[in-house]
């Protein structure tokens, strides 16, 4: 498998990382919403 150039860490800025950790959280609540109306 082929390498890459540059890691993913080596151009994923600060707001980028923010990003990921609010995009991750609401999709933790949206699962944990979905999950709830399931059981109704």
């Amino acid at each position: 498998m082929a390498r890459w150039p540059l890691s993913p860490r080596d151009f994923v800025p600060l707001w980028n990382h923010r990003l990921f950790v609010h995009l991750a959280t609401g999709g933790y609540r949206a699962a944990q919403f979905v999950m709830f109306v399931v059981s109704l």
